[in-house]
């Protein structure tokens, strides 16, 4: 090694995209590469991918999956993303004080209504994971909004009956804002 030969070419070429992946976090602030990415002419995003799926198999070295890490590697991007929207969500609902985000709403330039309407058609299709549906549960996620505001507007028609003996409510009648 001493004179420059490579004794483990595999290492060194692992290496050298190690750097590419370092030197493409320093630059972009995470190392979610896409697939099709490439870097000094060299493919990082399928070596990335290539990564995650040795660590899936268990067949990632440790000292690899810990150099990894250390700059900021994501496993399992998916679950990256969901945990991403969801506390977007959590932001959503401290600051409006619900989670009756508007289909079309972005927070932080993400399509977070999007996402919330997919969590609740998964939800309704049974395909939603159970601790998923917790999480959202715990910060007042309601299933179906429609349904929680029809109840809403009739427990306000109930109060209305019993105030006013009937339910002929005036077209501009207004109970609690609504």
């Amino acid at each position: 090694e001493a004179i420059g030969v490579v004794l483990d070419l595999f290492e060194e070429q692992w290496n050298i995209m190690f750097k590419l992946l370092e030197s493409y976090q320093k630059q972009k602030g995470d190392c979610n590469v896409p697939q099709n990415h490439a870097e000094a002419g060299k493919q990082l995003g399928s070596w990335l991918d290539k990564q995650r799926q040795l660590m899936k198999k268990g067949k990632l070295p440790v000292e690899r999956q810990q150099k990894l890490e250390a700059i900021g590697v994501v496993w399992d991007l998916l679950e990256e993303q969901w945990n991403s929207m969801f506390q977007l969500l959590e932001g959503y609902q401290k600051q409006k004080g619900d989670c009756n985000v508007p289909k079309n709403h972005a927070e932080a330039g993400k399509q977070l209504g999007s996402w919330l309407d997919k969590q609740r058609q998964l939800m309704k299709k049974g395909k939603l994971p159970v601790e998923r549906q917790k999480k959202l549960e715990v910060i007042g996620l309601v299933w179906d909004p429609l349904e929680e505001q029809w109840n809403s507007m009739f427990q306000l028609l109930e109060g209305y009956q019993k105030q006013k003996g009937d339910c002929n409510v005036p077209k501009n009648h207004a109970e609690a804002g609504k």
